[in-house]
Order: C-alpha cells, then sequence, then structure tokens
C-alpha cells in the first residue's frame, strides 16, 4: 500500500488597507519652514499600487516634497515647508481585489524667518532674501543688494520706521 501526501497552497487575496497614525486623521498645521512626515502602512494580497495625490492633481515629488515606497510603506516627507504645501493629500492602494484610500489634511501657516548674518568685507557679491507666507502664497516680502551692507542697512532702517510708527 502506497502512501501519498499532497500539499494544496492555496492563493488568498486580499483588498488594500492602509494604517496610519491616529493623529493624522484630523487637519494638520505648521508653520513655514518645518517639516511634515505621514508615514503609512500598506498591505494587500496582491500586492498594492501607491499613489499620492495633492488637492486632486497627481503629486509630483519635487527637492521639498519626496515620496519613499515599498511594497509594505509609502512615505510622504516635506521640508522646508510653505504655504502651497497646504491642501489635501490622498494616499490611495489598489490591487485586483479592490482599493483603499486615507485623506490628510495639512494647513501651512506664518512666514519662514530667515536670519542674515553678515560680518566683514565683500567685493563683487551680493545678497538676495526671499520671505514668503501669506495665505495665499504671495511674496511678503524681498530685498536684494549688490553690497550686503547696503541690505543690512535699509532691512535695519525699515525696522526702525515700523517700531517708531507702532
Amino acid at each position: 500500500m502506497s502512501r501519498f501526501t499532497f500539499c494544496f497552497k492555496r492563493a488568498v487575496a486580499a483588498a488594500p488597507t492602509i494604517t496610519h497614525d491616529d493623529q493624522l486623521k484630523s487637519p494638520q498645521s505648521l508653520r513655514g519652514g518645518q517639516k511634515f512626515v505621514i508615514d503609512a502602512a500598506v498591505g494587500g494580497v496582491p500586492t498594492p499600487t501607491t499613489g499620492w495625490t495633492h488637492n486632486g492633481q497627481p503629486l509630483t515629488p519635487s527637492a521639498q516634497m519626496t515620496v519613499d515606497a515599498t511594497p509594505t510603506s509609502s512615505k510622504l516627507t516635506i521640508t522646508d515647508a510653505n504655504t502651497s504645501h497646504s491642501g489635501t493629500y490622498v494616499l490611495k492602494a489598489e490591487n485586483v481585489v479592490g482599493a483603499a484610500s486615507a485623506e490628510f489634511t495639512l494647513a501651512v501657516k506664518g512666514i519662514r524667518r530667515d536670519t542674515l548674518t553678515y560680518s566683514g568685507f565683500c567685493f563683487n557679491c551680493s545678497i538676495h532674501l526671499l520671505r514668503y507666507g501669506d495665505s495665499a502664497g504671495n511674496t511678503v516680502e524681498e530685498n536684494s543688494a549688490s553690497n550686503p551692507n547696503a541690505l543690512i542697512g535699509r532691512r535695519q532702517q525699515s525696522h526702525a520706521t515700523k517700531s517708531s510708527s507702532s
């Protein structure tokens, strides 16, 4: 009498899942210049594909915004945030069984504060100082000078005028 042993492997399919920090379920707020990270775990069989949108448009990675995706996670990192990063971000995961999505709301407020420090002499050089951050994403202040001393003097005069008019 012979004995046979059969081993059957059953393929199990599962719809995608997305899990993340519960704190990110409520709208998040940060000041300009800060870093913001959304790190989500992604599951499903077969492995789902993932993609991000910002305000309904496909997310375009840049120097300030990166996406790191693996078969089990997707991480969105915003460095040096500004008002253009405000809005709704959606992570979507899809496979043949179904789809899942997670929505995140971010508000970037305030002006990034730059510090301008200069000492010594500068020949044939220039400085450009840009500040941004009103709620519409407009430039708040922009100064440039071929002589750093002129820029610093202009900024000190500007702040003295604002202080005395208060």
